[in-house]
């Protein structure tokens, strides 16, 4: 299968410092509190497809992201929200991101990952940040999940127009719940996400 976890390739940061501040700022706004920004104000701008334990996803979905200029550098970050179907008033919805992808000289080369929510990354920055966990009502953080030791998470960028900021990708990644008690009674404890295709168009944060 393409894109194998095992043959991942490991691009050590050349502005560690500067992407450490910027992940650990993320990490405190998760941690300090059982809270997050409304991320269903977010708009969405662009396409996601990917199987989700096994299920075929496609609709509900919406997916933007950032595209940081410093430095003669250009990383971006992805989020990816879903929806979930429910007949009650509270909004039930999953969270994805990306952290701190190198957009200069990593087209279609197979990038690990590394968890950002509530552990601080294994590799020491050198991997694509991710994150994942529920929001409930839209605003508020429910459930954290890590990535599943011994399973195959990546991240490939298949392509990037600088010129309008459209960025398309490949991604597989495999979750187990990180905390003692579900927030949200309706996730189970292991999410598997394979075959995952976006393309999105970034906002530009100079």
């Amino acid at each position: 299968m393409e894109g194998q976890g095992t043959n991942a390739k490991i691009y050590p940061y050349t502005m560690r410092g500067f992407r450490g501040i910027m992940v650990l700022g993320m990490l405190m706004s998760f941690c300090c509190e059982k809270a997050s920004l409304p991320r269903d104000t977010f708009p969405n701008r662009g396409t996601v497809s990917v199987l989700r334990n096994g299920d075929f996803l496609q609709e509900n979905i919406r997916i933007n992201g950032t595209v940081i200029k410093y430095n003669g550098k250009q990383d971006c970050n992805i989020f990816i929200i879903r929806e979930r179907p429910n007949d009650s008033i509270e909004r039930r919805q999953e969270e994805m991101n990306f952290l701190g992808i190198d957009l200069n000289d990593q087209i279609g080369d197979t990038l690990c990952l590394s968890d950002t929510d509530i552990f601080l990354p294994e590799e020491d920055f050198q991997c694509v940040g991710n994150a994942y966990h529920t929001l409930i009502g839209g605003d508020v953080l429910g459930d954290r999940y890590k990535l599943q030791t011994g399973e195959d998470h990546y991240l490939i960028i298949t392509e990037w127009n600088a010129e309008n900021f459209t960025v398309s990708g490949k991604f597989q990644a495999s979750y187990v719940f990180a905390e003692e008690k579900h927030e949200t009674e309706w996730m189970e404890d292991t999410v598997r996400y394979t075959n995952g295709k976006f393309t999105t168009t970034l906002e530009l944060k100079e």
